[in-house]
């Protein structure tokens, strides 16, 4: 069999179906599966939404009170001088937190859409379940797109809208990407500049990888990557063990090695 290409997001998918099978063979049902499904994307849409918003917050403190290679903070008659290169370092690990978590909400979404496209049902909607099951932050009743076999739009208005709103979502992760370069060229700006101390440089050092990962991390995590069957794992640990007995292929296996 030739090597084929899988994401790591597909994978994720794969995973998360076996384990759900595997734990709930009794109550395996798709209503069951759907409203996991829909506690996990609402949890996942309201944790990315905290953490961009807290990049946003960063931005804002950054080019507000930023002063040279520190940033001014005062109150009244209190001042406080913060070294930014330290502040940019917190900033770069909130960055990577953000990437896993825009990748747990891809496999969220996927999972989601997924499962609902597999009720078939002319006039059935998977998203206005959702919204009887008590999903409040479901707006379903005003999606454009319907599930009604018996008529077609002479003008394809809700799939122009669907992938209006599947645009603006992406986006959405334009300011994101500029702000994460925004950051990044001033860590390099900053790490050139006369006076200042190790530490500092350290720190901006730690804050630009971390932001250059979060992006190569995000764009990896899916995109199809080469993979290969891992025979020792399948001879040896899944086969050998249906045989009661020696695997009678287990000599050639030995010499394959």
């Amino acid at each position: 069999m030739k090597n084929k290409c899988i994401s790591i997001r597909r994978l994720k998918v794969h995973e998360f179906d076996t384990t759900l099978r595997k734990l709930n063979r009794e109550s395996n049902t798709w209503t069951g599966r759907y409203e996991i499904l829909l506690n996990l994307e609402k949890k996942a849409t309201r944790q990315f939404i905290k953490i961009y918003g807290q990049i946003v917050l960063a931005y804002l403190i950054i080019t507000s009170l930023r002063s040279g290679d520190t940033l001014k903070v005062k109150i009244q008659s209190f001042e406080l001088d913060i070294p930014l290169s330290y502040f940019l370092a917190t900033t770069g690990v909130l960055f990577l937190i953000s990437a896993i978590s825009l990748c747990h909400l891809s496999v969220a979404l996927t999972l989601k859409a997924r499962e609902g496209g597999r009720v078939l049902i002319s006039g059935f909607s998977a998203n206005i379940y959702g919204l009887l099951q008590g999903n409040e932050n479901d707006a379903s009743l005003g999606i454009s797109m319907f599930s009604n076999y018996f008529i077609k739009e002479i003008m394809p208005v809700s799939t122009m809208f669907a992938l209006a709103f599947f645009f603006a979502f992406i986006a959405m992760l334009i300011p994101f990407g500029a702000i994460g370069y925004y950051f990044l060229t001033i860590q390099l700006d900053l790490l050139f500049t006369p006076g200042v101390t190790a530490p500092q440089k350290f720190s901006m050092v730690f804050g630009g990888l971390s932001i250059i990962l979060s992006f190569i991390y995000t764009f990896l995590f899916h995109i199809p990557l080469p993979v290969e069957k891992n025979k020792g794992l399948i001879r040896w640990i899944f086969l050998n063990h249906l045989s009661k007995n020696r695997h009678p292929m287990a000599d050639k296996w030995l010499k394959d090695n």
